[in-house]
């Protein structure tokens, strides 16, 4: 009689979960603020599909390209979620705000995993707070600061040179050359101080920190959706996070002894960032530890990666190549006329640049924003508050509607009279914002555009590069496997010095003036 009666009482929990389960999905499809927004109806029923191509695949980022191109510039792909690819979506998502409209803060989730509980930082969801940091960053990454640092950026330029020179003929992995060098600019831009990746030859443990704790982050994202997460928060994340602290431990080592050195008053006043947040006595430690590590992620994914998506695609793509090479070469007679200056005047470069971003963006996937208090109008959608939406960069690069030909890697597309090209007169360039747009666009964007013309123009000036069979695919295809960020990939490359002599000013590989780490 009581094993009867327990059975009963199981058997109408299970009956009452499953009753509960299936109220929901009947209302998240049919009586949803959301439901009448396209896209695939087991995508509305629950976000387990979203989790399955994103944390388990990694191909989430791919995914929604064939969404889009399917059922159009808007797509719900959550219960919650919705997928955006219009020029307009930017605009309405992220744009500066008049008339009382209310801003899109970013998602407190999302947020939390990229700064694992860090909230005061340039990452911040809280307007006030990144108001504060980007104001300070705007000043220490200026354009007069960077005209100040522009001697620095070439001497890591030509460290990247002599590296290259160094290994010709045999094959290199210019991905992890390009890693190397900007990680090195970046701790010299940052610090004072170069942590000698290229010199030495060797990754810094917060790179390799940094690349092993990729996979957790994966993990994390699907953690976050788990009941109670919050509750067992710190149980949960332990185990995934050794390498990340550790990592982050290691970038507040280096600000420590920065700090130290900046004291010294014997040592003559410097310029770098870290130097100019600090003098202006409004950053807490927690918020320096917090740039800091920002600063050495910076340095590992953001130039780099992108540098290796243009150099792959520029090599698969032999009249890109041809006329890029051709156009730096007949700019500059010498390598010590190249400058941030001339550079900026070369239009191929700054179009091939523009259509590197396009095919091989350094963040596939989106920054996820949430609809404010009262809802909002998103690209003729009517979303209700506290909807999460986006634009994922990748997606909206690729789909038909956005660019012709989008498979391809053309250039041209971005030079001044294109639209009269009939191939891009359908193209809708703004889709594309690489950096962001509006109050919370990237601080660092005009940093970022010296590094890529500089290394990009120094490079192929010095060398003749071709790609290695075994890199034929390296981005081919949409295979790779992404969730936050890429997966690291060797990027093999022939290098040979081009004809006329252009190396002879090489010298070997040195460290910079500042003390290395």
């Amino acid at each position: 009689m009581t094993l009867s009666y327990t059975a009963a009482t199981i058997f109408l929990i299970l009956c009452s979960l499953f009753a509960y389960r299936v109220s929901i999905v009947i209302h998240n499809l049919y009586f949803h603020p959301l439901s009448r927004i396209p896209g695939p109806r087991l995508y509305a029923c629950s976000r387990l599909p979203k989790l399955w191509h994103n944390n388990i695949r990694g191909r989430h980022w791919a995914h929604l390209r064939h969404l889009h191109n399917e059922y159009g510039d808007v797509v719900r792909i959550a219960p919650d979620e919705v997928s955006f690819v219009s020029p307009q979506a930017w605009k309405d998502i992220a744009g500066h705000k008049t008339n009382g409209k209310l801003d899109f803060p970013r998602d407190l989730n999302f947020v939390a995993l990229q700064s694992m509980g860090t909230r005061d930082s340039i990452i911040s969801p809280v307007k006030s707070e990144h108001r504060q940091i980007r104001r300070l960053l705007q000043t220490a990454l200026s354009e007069a600061a960077l005209a100040t640092q522009e001697p620095l950026i070439l001497h890591h330029c030509n460290n990247l040179l002599a590296s290259l020179a160094q290994h010709c003929p045999h094959p290199n992995d210019l991905d992890k050359l390009f890693v190397f060098s900007t990680f090195d600019t970046m701790g010299s831009l940052t610090f004072s101080s170069s942590f000698a990746c290229l010199p030495l030859n060797r990754t810094h443990p917060i790179i390799h920190l940094f690349e092993a704790s990729k996979p957790a982050l994966a993990i994390l994202q699907l953690l976050h959706h788990l009941p109670l997460f919050s509750t067992f928060q710190s149980l949960l994340l332990t185990p995934f996070l050794r390498k990340w602290v550790l990592a982050q431990k290691l970038s507040s080592e280096t600000l420590t002894s920065h700090q130290q050195i900046s004291h010294d008053e014997n040592d003559p006043p410097r310029q770098d960032i870290m130097t100019t947040l600090l003098t202006s006595n409004s950053l807490s430690r927690h918020q320096a530890d917090g740039l800091a590590y920002l600063f050495c992620q910076t340095g590992v994914e953001t130039v780099s990666g992108t540098l290796s998506g243009l150099f792959y695609w520029l090599l698969r793509t032999p009249h890109a190549y041809r006329r890029l090479v051709e156009e730096i070469r007949e700019a500059f007679a010498a390598d010590s006329e190249i400058d941030l200056a001339r550079t900026a005047k070369l239009s191929y470069l700054t179009a091939c640049i523009q259509e590197g971003l396009r095919k091989h963006m350094f963040l596939a996937g989106w920054l996820p924003r949430r609809v404010p208090v009262g809802g909002a109008m998103v690209d003729g959608w009517f979303l209700p508050e506290g909807t999460i939406c986006g634009v994922p960069h990748w997606a909206a690069g690729h789909v038909d509607s956005n660019f012709g030909e989008p498979d391809s890697f053309l250039p041209e597309r971005w030079l001044p009279g294109a639209e009269g090209d009939e191939r891009f007169a359908g193209d809708r360039r703004r889709a594309v914002q690489p950096f962001g747009t509006g109050g919370m666009d990237c601080v660092g964007r005009k940093l970022s555009w010296a590094q890529l013309r500089l290394m990009t123009v120094k490079v192929l000036w010095a060398f003749d590069i071709e790609l290695r069979p075994e890199s034929s695919r390296w981005a081919s295809n949409e295979e790779a496997k992404i969730t936050l960020f890429r997966q690291k990939v060797p990027l093999w490359v022939n290098v040979r010095k081009a004809e006329g002599g252009r190396c002879c000013e090489l010298g070997p590989v040195k460290v910079a003036e500042e003390s290395s780490r």
